[in-house]
């Protein structure tokens, strides 16, 4: 389990990197972790956790001029994906909003190189996996999973509001477990 020293060593490295300074973990696997993270100073915010075990699995077909795809190490749509993960986490609910494209790309251009170098170092090593739907205006959904071992965790799926109520978020999950599935994760 990490320190106390620990934990502060990683948040001064993402502030050192620019990098949202966060930490996540499953609590049902190790539940000694939050006393750790208060005593650092952090205030946890608990989420439930939905579980896909064994079972049969198929992605739905997109809807015409929808493209869900995997990201590569350096594909020009993580910068998108980040922005659109970031607007559409900043704007909660499900409901159709008026934040779209145009903030997407303003958005993506604030991306650090620094990041978009982590994450592409992160692909390349397959600790992150990230899949996008998109049209050709560009990204519109996001989410990645993230492996170990066996399992993996699907987090940060987000669309963009002026995108929402498509299916969109439920094409770029259903990607998420297929990926992971192909890559031996029995528990998703």
């Amino acid at each position: 389990m990490p320190t106390l020293d620990e934990i502060a060593a990683v948040r001064a490295r993402q502030r050192d990197l620019g990098v949202p300074e966060a930490l996540e973990w499953i609590a049902e696997v190790q539940p000694e972790l939050l006393a750790v993270a208060h005593a650092a100073g952090m205030k946890p915010k608990p989420v439930p956790l939905m579980v896909l075990g064994e079972g049969r699995w198929r992605t739905p077909d997109p809807p015409e001029g929808i493209t869900v795809r995997l990201l590569t190490p350096g594909d020009r749509a993580l910068a998108a994906t980040g922005a659109v993960q970031h607007i559409g986490f900043a704007h909660p609910g499900t409901a159709v909003g008026e934040a779209g494209p145009a903030e997407r790309d303003a958005s993506a251009v604030g991306q650090s190189a620094v990041e978009l170098d982590f994450l592409s170092e992160r692909i390349r090593n397959g600790v992150t996996q990230l899949v996008v739907a998109e049209d050709e205006g560009g990204v519109l959904a996001g989410g990645s999973h993230q492996p170990v071992g066996g399992v993996t965790a699907i987090v940060g799926v987000a669309t963009l509001p002026s995108a929402r109520r498509r299916g969109l978020a439920a094409l770029v999950t259903a990607r998420l477990v297929q990926d992971a599935r192909e890559r031996g994760a029995e528990l998703v």
